[in-house]
């Protein structure tokens, strides 16, 4: 495997144990790396002051050796070298002690999917760099666009205008990347533009996920409008064509009040991803620097998406019988601790897709999607575990109960539930929602709340089939 600039990728590999480091660079060499190979921090971290690996695999069992720890080193905390933790089961239990793991590309476990797992991080390692490649381009390219424009608006006499306006693009672009971190770009861009006086209406359209139509999502912003379905007659797999554009520039014109103006995000396809419409008043949509605004933004949509495309790490997801056994072990004061049980019941959700009747509900990639979320939004010292469709269970420290529990409650009223039906016009309603609650950390009082909502399940049901009947029951006249 080579970078962009094809030169060799140089990883780095640092392990206690020669046969695991062995195991781990037959595996690299089967995708075309040579690793070097250390088990000494000190000589790891000289070796690298001279030469500096693209990509470093730590031991978590080497990170308590002395000398500089290696999360305090420069390179790491400056985030100039990127690195991946490897762990065995029997030391699993050192994920949740670091609290730096976050900032790795991820987690590897030594298992029998070593090559599997090595294969998906470095193509998503070699996926970030052609990324960053391309940043670079782009920023090239906007500095470029930026003194060009410079001297013609300094010849004009607008310098002043356009530092006004540049400025506006930098504020947009910081507060459109913090409301993605506590969200999804869609509902970050909605809400910054929402707030902007200079918008008067603003929609978006993405593909659906068959690729076959336009959806417009619901919002609840005052300036945000949803706009119709649209069906493009052929599966899109590599973004919104140019004709589909232009079907969505033709509905805007027709539903606002002026002349709208488009602005698209490309992801990794080759076309755009996201279209958004927006209404302007006429002088300021002809002098404000949009291209400049667009790339800012469009470098944010494009991290968020790498940071979704992520493989999943498996320190936070336990199997649901190990937490079984966890929740026992507590209730029976086997262990010694404060940790707290929280449970998400989604028996809300699968009453109002029931009632609704909405088709087809896309569970793979909601489920994954939402996993994901949790991934990203809970401390590293929690674990959470899937049981069955029904509910999660989340095991937190009692110090982190009331903003782990918040943590959850955000996710969950924020999450893009209609993206996962296929009637994506679908308006989520505030009884539809999962629900959080503690729960006494016992698997027979746990499966004693399923019990009760299965119940409540079975009556609701029943009441709905009674209803049904009667409305086919011919009324006798005597």
């Amino acid at each position: 495997m080579k970078n962009q600039n094809h030169q060799p990728l140089t990883v780095a590999l640092l392990m206690n144990s020669p046969e695991d480091a062995k195991i781990v660079s037959k595996s690299l060499r089967e995708l075309g790396i040579y690793a070097h190979y250390y088990t000494d921090l000190v000589d790891f971290w000289a070796q690298a002051q001279m030469t500096k690996p693209d990509l470093c695999i730590v031991d978590v069992m080497t990170t308590a050796q002395t000398g500089t720890p290696f999360h305090q080193h420069p390179f790491i905390t400056k985030k100039q070298l990127p690195y991946v933790l490897i762990y065995k089961t029997e030391n699993s239990f050192l994920l949740t002690h670091i609290s730096w793991a976050d900032s790795s590309l991820g987690t590897i476990h030594l298992d029998d999917t070593l090559s599997l797992q090595l294969k998906t991080i470095i193509n998503r390692f070699q996926e970030s760099l052609s990324l960053d490649v391309q940043l670079k381009e782009i920023t090239a390219r906007f500095e470029k666009m930026h003194l060009r424009s410079l001297k013609l608006i300094e010849q004009s006499g607008q310098v002043e205008m356009f530092k006004t306006f540049f400025d506006q693009c930098l504020e947009i672009q910081k507060d459109v990347e913090l409301y993605t971190e506590n969200s999804d770009f869609i509902s970050a861009v909605v809400r910054r533009f929402a707030e902007w006086n200079k918008v008067n209406r603003l929609s978006i359209y993405q593909l659906a996920s068959q690729g076959q139509r336009l959806v417009s999502p619901e919002y609840s912003k005052n300036k945000y409008l949803s706009l119709p379905t649209l069906w493009i007659g052929q599966e899109c797999k590599e973004g919104v064509p140019s004709f589909a554009r232009e079907m969505i520039y033709q509905v805007s014109h027709e539903l606002f009040e002026n002349e709208p103006m488009m602005m698209s995000f490309r992801g990794s396809a080759k076309d755009p991803d996201l279209i958004l419409m927006i209404e302007l008043d006429g002088e300021f949509k002809k002098t404000f620097p949009w291209d400049s605004l667009q790339v800012m933004l469009e470098s944010i949509y494009r991290k968020s998406e790498l940071k979704a495309s992520k493989p999943l790490s498996s320190a936070l997801e336990i199997e649901f019988s190990v937490m079984l056994d966890q929740m026992d072990a507590l209730h029976y004061h086997q262990t010694e601790n404060d940790d707290k049980v929280l449970m998400i019941n989604f028996f809300p959700l699968w009453q109002f897709l029931r009632k609704k009747n909405r088709g087809k509900f896309y569970f793979s990639a909601f489920f994954q999607e939402l996993r994901r979320s949790f991934e990203s939004s809970l401390h590293s010292s929690s674990q959470f575990s899937t049981i069955g469709a029904w509910a999660m269970i989340v095991l937190t420290k009692g110090v982190f109960l009331e903003s782990e529990f918040k943590k959850i409650q955000d996710v969950l009223n924020k999450f893009s539930y209609w993206k996962h039906f296929e009637d994506q016009n679908i308006l989520m309603t505030e009884n539809g929602i999962p629900e959080v609650k503690l729960i006494p950390p016992s698997t027979v009082h746990f499966f004693s709340l399923m019990e009760k909502e299965w119940e409540t399940q079975s009556l609701l049901a029943e009441s709905t089939f009674k209803m049904k009947q009667r409305s086919f029951i011919p009324s006798i006249e005597t």
